[in-house]
């Protein structure tokens, strides 16, 4: 028996195009002399869009291990007449499909299984060469993702939202993929790969699997993808990368570094200047405000988040040598005389308070002028109860 793994979607399976006349001469050889089926990686509603359409019916062998030439094929909708031509069977990669199949080639004679087949033409006139599908080079990038959305599963539609934080290579996709869906499926990334987002990338054969979107459909994607949802598959993958066997560590070189964060081997993916802001959501720092011991006593080593009134931080307790985050307000306009006292008696009522779920004012004071709660280190996110200069504010 023979299997033959393909989306049928390739130049090679329409009529008219390089290769096709042999490809099919190929195929009618091996229909005529051994149990021959396609394994479609794409979901069964998308197949009718390929250039290897099925019908849905009754599959009957004459005997175990019958050639395609001895199967008979009853389509469920007998409108019409059947189309000439040897009986293809397609398969889902899935245990159920290959459970009937198995059944069609290895049961007794007479035996029928439903199942779904395509009809392998006795001559290429009957194969079409196009099924009216859209031409990608000739889409906007609207247009493309609007295309595939009419089509594509919820499952596919996510992982292309989610691939649009990086470059879509396979070894990315697989890992995307697998931490994010709670029962990834084959067929869901084939959606993704043959869906006319991408194309090859330059200088890359096909077969490495190295793509990248085609113009302008990045942007589209990253529109529909919230931020905070691409900050969580950032963090995602960075906690499961190369923690478990047949995945691998993304580094990103850091140029403060002494040796330049090179690491060895091909890279795997790469992501813009832009979207490591996007998931680090760490801002620019100026040079001076890092190192900043406060009160002599709270190192600032990474602002987390800055606004236009004040910036939160992570900050080492030099004195007991612990993690702690602070959130330092700007100092308070001229005419304020007023705003420290205001800021003070708010955080002392505001550290009195315990609230299940949200992270307890420990401390609290000025630096510079400048006035700060303290709590304590949450990963990865701290929601605390902060005050500001005369009006208290439900975060930092």
């Amino acid at each position: 028996m023979t299997l033959v793994l393909s989306d049928c979607s390739g130049p090679h399976w329409y009529a008219g195009n390089e290769g096709a006349a042999e490809w099919y001469r190929v195929l009618r050889s091996w229909a005529r002399t051994t149990s021959l089926a396609i394994v479609q990686p794409l979901p069964e509603r998308l197949w009718r869009r390929t250039a290897l359409p099925v019908s849905v019916g009754l599959l009957t062998a004459r005997a175990p291990a019958s050639p395609n030439s001895a199967l008979r094929f009853t389509p469920f909708d007998t409108v019409g007449e059947a189309p000439a031509g040897l009986p293809l069977p397609v398969l889902e990669p899935s245990a159920r499909w290959f459970a009937h199949w198995a059944e069609l080639v290895a049961g007794p004679p007479g035996t029928r299984v439903p199942g779904a087949a395509a009809t392998l033409p006795t001559g290429l006139s009957t194969v079409p060469a196009d099924h009216g599908r859209p031409v990608p080079r000739s889409l906007s990038p609207q247009e493309l993702v609007l295309n595939f959305r009419a089509h594509a599963s919820p499952q596919a539609l996510r992982l292309a939202a989610h691939l649009a934080v990086g470059e879509p290579s396979l070894p990315v996709m697989r890992l995307v993929q697998a931490a994010t869906e709670a029962r990834p499926e084959p067929q869901h990334l084939a959606e993704v790969v043959l869906s006319g987002l991408l194309t090859t990338a330059p200088g890359s054969p096909a077969a490495a699997g190295d793509y990248v979107f085609r113009p302008g459909v990045r942007e589209v994607l990253l529109r529909s993808l919230p931020r905070s949802t691409a900050a969580r598959v950032g963090a995602v993958i960075q906690r499961y990368a190369g923690s478990r066997a047949g995945e691998f560590p993304v580094t990103v070189p850091d140029e403060h570094s002494a040796e330049g964060g090179c690491a060895s081997g091909e890279p795997l993916a790469v992501v813009s200047d832009e979207t490591v802001r996007n998931l680090s959501g760490a801002p620019d720092v100026p040079a001076d405000e890092l190192d900043t011991l406060v009160e002599g006593r709270y190192r600032l080593t990474r602002r987390r988040h800055g606004g236009t009134t004040s910036s939160t931080w992570r900050a080492t307790d030099e004195l007991l040598g612990r993690e702690v985050a602070l959130k330092l307000f700007d100092t308070p306009r001229a005419g304020r005389a007023s705003g420290e006292q205001h800021f003070l008696a708010d955080a002392e009522r505001l550290a009195a308070l315990d609230i299940q779920g949200w992270a307890r004012v420990t401390g609290y004071g000025m630096h510079d002028g400048r006035p700060y709660p303290r709590c304590a280190m949450w990963t990865p996110t701290v929601h605390v109860w902060g005050a500001s200069c005369g009006r208290p504010s439900t975060r930092c």
